[in-house]
């Protein structure tokens, strides 16, 4: 008898530890890669994190169009350094024309220009 219930316990904890085992050889397959393939899910992410580069490179290069077009847009509208140049002295070419036709208007009318004329 003492024997049959040896027997009995020693076949009970091989059976627990038949059950334990295959409980961690279930979980090891469920968590195995070659069963759950997460291909999927990458592939999905990837296309994500190409499309908000893309998006973005996007942004950056409508961005760097419009910077472009404005620096275009002011370098052709700005007048060159000789137009400055030449518009400043054709100003005072006139301002000059005008005050000689002044002081030939007043030596004609028999005036002193030199009365008339100030700084200015």
């Amino acid at each position: 008898m003492e024997k049959k219930k040896a027997e009995q316990e020693q076949t009970f904890q091989e059976e627990v530890q038949r059950y334990i085992k295959q409980n961690r050889l279930q979980q090891r397959v469920k968590c195995s890669p070659a069963l759950y393939s997460n291909g999927a899910s990458l592939a999905s992410k990837r296309e994500e994190a190409l499309d908000r580069a893309r998006q973005q490179m996007n942004k950056f290069k409508s961005s760097y169009d419009q910077i472009k077009a404005q620096i275009e847009f002011n370098v052709a509208n700005r007048p060159l350094l000789v137009e400055q140049v030449s518009k400043a002295f054709i100003h005072n070419l006139n301002q000059i024309k005008e005050l000689q036709r002044y002081v030939a208007i007043l030596r004609e009318a028999g005036m002193n220009p030199d009365e008339h004329l100030t700084d200015e």
